[in-house]
């Protein structure tokens, strides 16, 4: 299963991938922006000590 942090990582990327290849001005902007969410959603997780898998820190992983 992905993690929240694998997931925020991967859609940061394929976002800054589809900015690249965006035809207008507007939609590269937009997937920009997307892209910036999903790095600042990552940076919030950090400071709030999640660890790497994505979980609170000190959280069991579920078996």
């Amino acid at each position: 299963m992905e993690t929240d942090r694998e997931f925020y990582v991967r859609r940061a990327a394929e976002e800054r991938r589809a900015a690249a290849r965006a035809l207008s001005p507007e939609a590269r902007a937009r997937h920009q922006d997307l892209a910036d969410t999903y790095a600042a959603k990552l940076r919030a997780m950090a400071g709030a000590g999640d660890d790497e898998a994505g979980r609170p820190a000190g959280a069991r992983p579920a078996c």
